[in-house]
């Protein structure tokens, strides 16, 4: 496997019907876990949309998605860098939404993952208009 398609291999127990339920196999007999850089793309994404003012917008042109969430995930190793343009809907704090979602992908998505994510870049659009706090 190379890096730009693997992004984490680990020891993890494998699943037996004969082990224990407080003991797992001794580690020679353990597999593996390898989480792939689109799998990673799509849990960092997932993972922006639980921020409450990033929304989901839609596009495509000639095939090509261009909606948001968009991630875009740079792994080296057992390492992972992501870019992220999400969108907002006016009038949001932009600021606060881009630390939020920086935060929650960092310890979210390393999580669900296992991939330690060592930087997020976030870009933020406004998209719309929330019509609840624009009056």
């Amino acid at each position: 496997m190379n890096d730009a398609t693997a992004v984490r291999t680990t020891d993890r127990p494998a699943r037996g019907a004969d082990e224990g339920a407080s003991q797992g196999p001794e580690p020679e007999g353990r597999g593996h876990l390898s989480v792939r850089a689109h799998a990673l793309q799509h849990i960092v994404e997932t993972v922006a949309l639980e921020v409450p003012q990033v929304r989901r917008t839609e596009g495509a042109l000639a095939g090509v998605r261009s909606g948001t969430p968009r991630a875009h995930v740079h792994v080296r190793g057992t390492t992972a860098r992501v870019s992220l343009d999400v969108s907002v809907a006016w009038p949001a704090p932009v600021s606060d939404v881009a630390a939020q979602v920086r935060s929650r992908v960092l310890d979210r998505a390393s999580e669900l993952s296992g991939v330690r994510i060592t930087s997020v870049d976030v870009t933020v659009s406004v998209s719309g208009i929330d019509e609840r706090r624009a009056s």
